[in-house]
């Protein structure tokens, strides 16, 4: 029985990593099927949790430092481990240098979904009234909250909320106007609901 025709498990990958002989062939689809996969299943159902505009904009800011760089640093190994041999040409080393990065960042990217998930899971699952005047709207479909890009901004609890709303909601609303929705409040401090705007 080859090497690639054998069952892929962890013991035997890890014992390829410390050999240097990890395989392309035989070690990257199982890692995509077994933890790359899921993982970005599970980020993206998380960015459906109809969640306030700012945390998108708390999770852009340390994923950098959260999720990127030990994600670059995974990729990194894993180009290293699979190159016993570092005479290939200039234009190989290269690749094998920037490939962790790229594929590194957009799969941190990814991981703003679990912001999500621990701002719902860990928070409160009491009701809160969330509550303002209208003191900015915002309709550019596909805009920065992502959903269908009908956003009310509202100042509630001392600070501005970005909500994203139903169509017919947004319509009948003006700046000024007094907006209400029961949301609960998370474990990072920002506002969500279950029901999401994919429903709209």
């Amino acid at each position: 029985m080859t090497e690639a025709s054998r069952k892929w498990t962890w013991a035997d990958f890890v014992q390829r990593c410390r050999s240097r002989t990890v395989s392309g062939e035989i070690d990257v689809n199982p890692l995509v099927f077994r933890v790359l996969l899921p993982w970005f299943i599970f980020c993206a159902l998380g960015l459906l949790i109809d969640t306030e505009g700012e945390l998108l904009k708390f999770a852009e800011r340390i994923v950098p430092l959260t999720s990127a760089l030990p994600l670059i640093g995974f990729f990194g190994l894993l180009s290293y481990w699979s190159t016993p041999k570092w005479s290939q040409g200039i234009k190989f080393l290269v690749w094998k240098i920037v490939w962790p990065v790229v594929v590194g960042v957009c799969y941190a990217y990814m991981t703003i979904g679990a912001f999500y998930w621990f701002n719902a899971l860990a928070g409160s699952q009491e009701a809160v009234l969330v509550h303002g005047p209208v003191i900015k709207m915002y309709d550019r479909v596909g805009g920065r909250y992502g959903g269908h890009g009908w956003y009310l901004y509202i100042t509630f609890d001392h600070r501005v909320v970005v909500l994203d709303v139903p169509r017919q909601d947004y319509e009948q609303i003006r700046v000024g106007d007094e907006y209400a929705v029961k949301m609960k409040r998370g474990a990072l401090g920002y506002f969500y609901r279950w029901s999401n705007s994919i429903l709209y």
